[in-house]
């Protein structure tokens, strides 16, 4: 019962890192397309 208890922590801790990412990916993307979108040489500003 143990390893199958450590395998759920295991399961639900991989889950939240897997949506952290998958959130600072989308919040990325979103950041790339307002800075194309505001001016296409936008790399000096942050």
């Amino acid at each position: 019962m143990d390893a199958v208890k450590d395998f759920f922590l295991f399961l639900s801790g991989g889950l939240r890192i897997t949506i952290l990412l998958v959130i600072l990916i989308i919040l990325l993307m979103i950041r790339k397309v307002k800075k194309k979108n505001r001016d296409k040489s936008g790399f000096l500003d942050d």
